[in-house]
């Protein structure tokens, strides 16, 4: 099972067992899950701003052993296709 969580929603997580609680209302273990983070489309601006808020996040919300894997993504799909085949 994994849950996705927006980069964007971590400001309205009020902490760690908020975090884990959402997992658990559904009857799973945390321990069990992979947790991904999601940042989508990324235009940083001020790199070393980013690093803190995204550290800071992951410090209050996540411990060691708290979920089966812990992943972080900031990659977005194009909105339109330009490859063409062949």
């Amino acid at each position: 099972i994994c849950l996705r969580v927006e980069m964007t929603d971590l400001e309205f997580i009020e902490n760690r067992n908020t975090l884990i609680s959402i997992v658990e209302d559904l009857g799973l273990r945390a321990d069990r899950c992979i947790l991904l983070i999601d940042a989508g489309k990324l235009a940083i601006a001020e790199l070393d701003q980013f690093c803190m808020v995204l550290a800071n996040h992951i410090s209050r919300l996540i411990l060691p052993k708290d979920w089966q894997l812990v992943i972080w993504s900031g990659t977005a799909f194009p909105e339109t296709v330009k490859l063409r085949p062949g």
